[in-house]
């Protein structure tokens, strides 16, 4: 017999740093002939322990008999593993035999966690009364059954199915996962619970989950993005990062269909938005594709836009492919001060590029259905103090549709000079003080760039021009009219 000393299992990564001591432990074997027979007693932390015995006859009888337990209380080495997972508490116990033929040995035994707890930290939730077993059937038919639960917030989830050990097989699983008001999330930007109600079936290889989903709360709430954030590439490379194979091929192949139902606490607020959220969707993956199918219409909705409050008199957001880009079919409305006409700001289009359309009722020019939704009165009512404000929102809707913008502001260009990028777009307005001397700003509508740009008429289709920023230039253009 060979006593095992008193160790340190070490858990380090960019994360986490941490060591745990075990306790004794011994291991004894012997091999005559074509028998092998091997022992082992280990402490692992407190009064945790692994046991085990083996004996093989690798002669022709070829046989094996085996037996190993296990207690464990502890799982602060589970928490160095999943640093997600915090405050985990429980029991976890193993009896395990197997005996027969060395190539089919009969299993008998099973696994059982009792009282578990946990935190899931990254989503606020506190798992207790987590229970699951998982016991070889008596018939002696090659399956383990599964049984668990486990409660989170008001709510309850079961689990039931059992688990193939045979290779022959391919190791078959079904399992159902049953449960109602079961919180998943509980942190400011989302708090859900849900009821689901799912198979999930793996056979010869294949694997399917299928089955609904309720949601009957679902408080869901993102932080606000800045206006000039710009959203990074799919085709970007950052230097020095590891890159990941995008194609990589799958593991294992999950199909899904799944049903999502919305119930009567579901509501979203962002950007601008608040609304209840009711409609069912269905979750669809075939190999490496992914579809969500239905739609989400809104109740009671409100958004800020343009500075105002505005009624959102219809929303619905049309799903038939992309989880990411469904379709957008909003209406959003403002009643003038004096009640008479109904500014309207219809939206439609995917989600990733969104076409916005600004009219009226009754019908009145783009210019003063604008100027209605934003500050409540006609054009020829704008204040000065508004002026600013409904600059704001044309150059927001789309600085193309805004020309009429130059007579207001008594200005005689307005207009968006387009970069490279979107970073480098520049808002242009100027005046010419005289019919050859012009004079303007130029400042960035997503960066700190500002220039002061000076334009002298040499000829009707000369000019020299001088901007100055942080250097000076002096350029000489030649520039003309066509059709």
């Amino acid at each position: 017999m060979r006593l095992l000393p008193v160790s340190t299992l070490s858990f380090e990564n960019s994360d986490i740093n941490k060591q745990i001591k075990l306790g004794p432990g011994a291991l004894s074997g012997l091999i005559k002939g074509d028998a092998v027979s091997a022992d082992l007693a280990m402490t692992l932390t407190e009064q945790d322990y692994l046991r085990g015995a083996l004996a093989m006859d690798l002669g022709k009888a070829q046989t094996l008999s085996s037996q190993v337990s296990a207690s464990i209380r502890n799982f602060t080495w589970l928490e160095a593993l999943v640093p997600q997972l915090s405050g985990l508490k429980g029991q976890l116990s193993l009896a395990m035999t197997a005996k027969g033929a060395l190539d089919k040995p009969l299993v008998n035994g099973g696994l059982q966690l009792s009282n578990g707890e946990a935190v899931v930290d990254n989503l606020g939730i506190n798992l207790r009364e987590v229970n699951l077993t998982g016991q070889t059937s008596n018939d002696h038919s090659g399956l383990i059954q599964i049984n668990g639960s486990a409660k989170s917030g008001d709510g309850l989830i079961q689990l039931k199915g059992t688990a193939g050990l045979a290779p022959e097989t391919q190791f078959p699983i079904e399992l159902a996962l049953a449960g109602k008001n079961f919180e998943v999330a509980k942190i400011p930007a989302a708090q859900i619970a849900v009821s689901p109600d799912l198979k999930f079936v793996k056979t010869n290889g294949n694997n399917r989950i299928s089955g609904q989903i309720d949601v009957p709360k679902a408080i869901l709430a993102i932080q606000e993005i800045p206006e000039n954030a710009v959203r990074v590439s799919e085709d970007e490379i950052i230097l020095g990062e590891e890159k990941t194979a995008r194609n990589a091929a799958p593991s294992a192949i999950m199909n899904a269909g799944i049903e999502v139902v919305l119930g009567d606490r579901v509501s979203f607020s962002g950007q601008g938005l608040k609304t209840n959220l009711s409609g069912r969707l269905k979750i669809v993956k075939t190999s490496d594709k992914l579809a969500l199918q239905g739609n989400v219409a809104m109740a009671k909705a409100s958004y800020n836009r343009f500075g105002q409050d505005l009624t959102v008199r219809k929303g619905r957001f049309l799903f038939n492919g992309p989880v990411d880009n469904p379709w957008l079919d909003v209406e959003v409305i403002r009643r003038s001060k004096n009640k008479k006409v109904t500014a309207i700001v219809a939206l439609s289009g995917t989600l990733k590029n969104p076409q916005p359309r600004i009219s009226s009722e009754p019908a009145l020019p783009e210019s003063e259905a604008l100027a209605y939704l934003v500050t409540g009165n006609s054009l020829s009512q704008v204040s000065k103090a508004e002026s600013n404000m409904l600059a704001s929102a044309a150059l927001s809707y789309g600085a193309g549709k805004a020309a009429w913008l130059t007579e207001k502001l008594s200005i005689d260009e307005f207009k968006v000079e387009e970069g490279n990028t979107l970073s480098d777009s520049l808002l242009v307005m100027g005046e010419y003080l005289t019919p050859d001397f012009y004079v303007g700003p130029k400042v960035g509508m997503f960066n700190k760039q500002a220039n002061i740009v000076l334009k002298h008429k040499i000829t009707d289709t000369i000019n020299v021009e001088t901007q100055a920023d942080t250097s000076q230039r002096i350029k000489l253009n030649y520039e003309f009219d066509s059709d």
